[in-house]
Formats: C-alpha cells, structure tokens, sequence
C-alpha cells in the first residue's frame, strides 16, 4: 500500500472514531465514564491522527515545511507573549 493510500485509510477511520469521540454530555462525570467505558476508541483515534499528520508532513515540499515550521516559531512567540 502506497503513502497515499494508507493516508486516505488512516483518514475513513478516523471519521468513522469522530462518531464516537465527539459525543457531547450534560455532564462532566458521564463524559468521565463514557471516556473510560471508550478509552481503546480514544487511543485508536489519537495514534491516527498522529500518523496523518506525520504522512502529511512527509508529503510536503522543503519550502512548504519551512513556512509551516516559521508559522509555528510565530505562533509560539506570540502564545509566550514575546510577540509584538
């Protein structure tokens, strides 16, 4: 399987989790138990969408990563205050 493909899989199956993890409750303790009762589901969905984003990375160009690299230094000047 091809980056591109495992890319666009990693992708469906992330979908198919956000049914699940992006559930809203009344409550913060039945969103505890909910989060509990699912962690499996909850892990699965955080090792994905660490694997798109480092597929998606590998699929930049030298230039589209250093513009995304200087937008992250400025955003995090500027989260520290040191940005003006």
């Amino acid at each position: 399987m091809t980056e591109k493909e495992e890319l666009i899989k990693l992708k469906e199956r992330l979908k198919e989790l956000t049914i699940i993890t992006s559930k809203e409750f009344k409550t913060s303790e039945e969103l505890q138990r909910y989060v509990e009762e699912n962690k499996h589901v909850y892990e699965e969905a955080h090792d994905i969408y660490k694997q798109i984003d480092q597929l998606e990375w590998d699929f930049l160009t030298p230039e589209e990563k250093a513009r995304k690299e200087e937008r992250r230094r400025l955003s995090k000047l500027k989260r520290d205050g040191k940005l003006f």
